[in-house]
């Protein structure tokens, strides 16, 4: 058994291993991105503003209007902050106004800084390389529940994965220089612009660090947590007003209830149990098997979340940070940071109504996986950090417990693995969701450019039955949408300025409900595909 454990260490603590797996781990997540990318609805919304930033208009969106089709109106988008639509504007611009590619290395760029500063707070944690590069070999392949649903949050957890590392060597050096502090600023921000819910979490580090600086008397630390305080405070206010001047409102909730639902804390994701066993993987069992063992992981997350809070209480308050090694502070850090995300989460579900994503599916804040991201890579930090530091600490049953919970992340990382050697097996012949979307998408732009050779040049304006082809289509053609597709029933009122091609893609149940305008004089079936019709209306100046 020694002679095995020697191994293993000598193997992973070689230099060249740790290459190995840095270049592994950035091509796992290439091939899953790649599989993933534009997998998307929200984020969608966020490239069609970078289209319309680039071009001059804003971080907006195009819409229609009857009135005049030919003069789209642009509207600020305030249902997410601007940050990612400005972050991949030099890209977009860089690519050839291509967003794909765009948005695929914006999302590399995350990925592998997640990669690198994960391995960064271990080492900085004092964590051996053997235990670093196990680290990231498994979770090269736990493929995080955002990354599956193509969201912003993996460019804010990268963020905030940086201001841990900078706020980890301010204390280690016992100051906080003020590059470091400017450093930490920006990154916080730049997980703030990402999302609303970071907007009261990224105080917890400045509030942490002073009361590290507090406690143990720095007054290095002190000085640079309040800066950091009043900076990420003035870039949080600045950003909400400038979102409330453009909007009449600083954030957004997209659910119109208000009230009190503690029923909704029923839902509660499983935190702890799914940083080892992802809710995708649990989906994968029968229904009534998936529910009991997502309702049986809700009974052990909060009976360990109040139990490790109820320990971190006593042990603060007998010992706090005074003299707290980087080990210790690191987990009073995270916990504070999930309690936090867990408590925004909380109380939005608490006090708005579910929400309805059509066609069925009602939701709530707190259910939602991917808002953990942060919590999740967290909670796998402080386990592998525990199984090099603290494992040779204890005996019996806890030391048995901390050397066998980094191995848990082994059934998600082999299903991962074999996600990813089939994407390898199947490179560039597989029919990916973004090339089912493109086929889609380039029969509806065909059946716009056939019109155009009758009618001649003309602006494109999309509108149909279903909101979700809408805006995609409106991103893949860069075109203003016609909101409420029940102006289709009334076509006789549509005006323009300019020459437009009306495009309406109406599903074939949903036909009989707009019949008016498939019989209205000058509508033209340009062809379906899906179980989707296109028609096309040329609507002349007048």
């Amino acid at each position: 058994m020694q002679k095995a454990n020697a191994i293993w260490i000598r193997t992973f603590s070689d230099p060249r291993f740790s290459v190995a797996v840095v270049l592994l781990a950035i091509a796992a997540r290439f091939l899953q991105l790649h599989f993933y990318v534009d997998s998307f609805f929200d984020t969608s919304f966020q490239v069609i503003a970078t289209q319309n930033f680039a071009s001059g208009h804003g971080i907006s969106t195009a819409i229609a209007r009857v009135a005049d089709l030919g003069e789209p109106v642009y509207l600020p988008l305030v249902n997410w902050p601007p940050g990612y639509s400005v972050l991949l504007t030099p890209f977009y611009l860089l690519c050839g106004k291509e967003y794909l590619p765009a948005c695929m290395i914006l999302e590399m760029l995350s990925a592998i800084s997640i990669i690198l500063l994960c391995r960064k707070i271990l080492w900085q944690l004092g964590t051996t390389i053997a235990v670093i590069n196990l680290f990231t070999l498994l979770t090269a392949f736990f493929i995080y529940y955002f990354y599956y649903t193509g969201s912003t949050d993996s460019i804010g957890v990268a963020f905030f994965l940086g201001s841990i590392t900078l706020l980890l060597s301010a204390l280690k050096q016992k100051k906080y220089p003020i590059t470091a502090v400017l450093a930490s600023a920006i990154c916080l921000l730049g997980a703030a612009s990402m999302k609303y819910l970071f907007f009261p979490v990224v105080f917890v580090i400045p509030v942490f660090a002073f009361i590290y600086g507090w406690q143990n008397q720095e007054a290095g630390i002190r000085r640079g947590a309040t800066v950091l305080f009043a900076l990420v405070a003035v870039g949080i206010g600045g950003l909400y007003l400038y979102q409330k001047s453009i909007s009449g409102a600083g954030t957004y909730i997209s659910a119109s209830g208000r009230g009190f639902f503690p029923e909704h804390l029923l839902r509660l994701h499983p935190l702890i149990p799914c940083s080892f066993i992802t809710p995708n993987t649990i989906r994968k069992l029968p229904p009534a098997g998936a529910s009991t063992v997502m309702n049986l992981f809700r009974i052990i997350h909060i009976i360990l979340l109040l139990s490790l809070t109820v320990i971190a209480i006593r042990s603060f308050f007998r010992k706090g940070l005074k003299a707290a090694s980087i080990q210790r502070t690191f987990i009073f850090l995270s916990l504070a940071l999930a309690l936090a995300i867990s408590l925004v989460l909380g109380v939005l579900s608490l006090l708005v109504d579910k929400e309805l994503i059509p066609p069925d599916l009602w939701w709530t804040y707190v259910e939602d996986a991917r808002y953990y991201g942060l919590a999740d890579i967290l909670v796998q930090l402080v386990i592998f950090m525990a199984f090099s530091f603290y494992k040779n600490q204890f005996s019996g049953g806890i030391r048995l417990a901390i050397a066998v919970l980094p191995f848990l992340l082994l059934p998600e990382a082999a299903r991962g693995m074999v996600f990813t050697f089939r994407r390898v097996i199947g490179f560039g012949k597989e029919d990916y969701y973004w090339k089912t979307e493109r086929v889609f998408f380039n029969y509806a732009k065909e059946v716009v450019k056939k019109k155009m050779a009758v009618t001649g040049s003309a602006q494109t304006v999309v509108t149909g039955s279903l909101y979700y082809a809408n805006y995609r289509s409106a991103l893949y053609m860069n075109a203003p949408v016609l909101e409420k597709p029940d102006w289709l029933i009334q076509p006789q009122l549509f005006r323009s300025s300019k020459p437009v091609i009306l495009l309406a893609i109406i599903g074939a149940e949903q036909q009989k409900d707009y019949q008016p305008f498939i019989d209205h004089p000058g509508t033209e079936l340009g062809g379906q595909l899906n179980g989707f019709y296109f028609y096309t209306l040329y609507v002349a100046p007048r």
